[in-house]
Parts: structure tokens; C-alpha cells; sequence
């Protein structure tokens, strides 16, 4: 099985058939991709692209906190990328190591 194990782009701009596009890919080769996107675009992605999606979201580590990441899994989201926007912040830090890892 090939997975496209980082996909870039906007699933909301792709026009014509999801299920066509799906299918095209299917056919090449690749059975899923992992989007990594702001949470309420990986969800719709999902939604408009059923299975054919895994959801990664994005967690901004200078404004978020231990809750939300648990918010984006208990929403459908299959991983986290934390990205840091602050070069000051120095690691992941404590709070998010105690995070259950679901796994998949």
C-alpha cells in the first residue's frame, strides 16, 4: 500500500468529483493520503473525502494548550503536528508529554 505520508494543497478547491479523484488515485497506486491541515479543514476534508483522508492537525504550541490538542483527537483527528511560531519557545514542554497517543 502507498501512502502520501505528507499531502500539501486545499481539498476545498479541488472541483469536480471527490469520489473520481479518489478513485484516480486509488488507481495509481495510492490507497490514502495524511493531510496535514488547521483542524476544521482536515474535518471537512474528511467529510467530503471519507476514508481516503488521514487527518493531521496542526497545533500552534505558543497559544495552545493540552486541551486542545485532545479537542482535535476526540474530533476525528488521527495525529498532531505541533508547529512553533515563537522562536523562544524551547520545547514541547511537560504539559503535552502526559498526552495519551491513540493508536491507528
Amino acid at each position: 500500500m502507498l501512502i502520501d505520508s505528507h499531502a500539501h494543497g486545499d481539498p476545498d478547491a479541488l472541483d469536480g468529483d471527490p469520489r473520481a479523484y479518489v478513485d484516480a488515485c486509488r488507481e495509481r497506486g495510492i490507497e490514502v493520503i495524511v493531510l496535514i491541515k488547521p483542524l476544521e479543514r482536515c474535518l471537512r476534508a474528511v467529510h467530503r473525502f471519507g476514508d481516503f483522508i488521514i487527518p493531521v492537525t496542526r497545533i500552534d504550541m505558543d497559544t495552545a494548550g493540552p486541551q486542545q490538542a485532545r479537542d482535535c483527537i476526540q474530533a476525528g483527528c488521527r495525529g498532531i503536528k505541533f508547529i512553533r511560531l515563537s522562536p523562544t519557545w524551547p520545547s514541547i514542554g511537560a504539559s503535552f508529554s502526559a498526552l495519551p497517543c491513540p493508536r491507528i
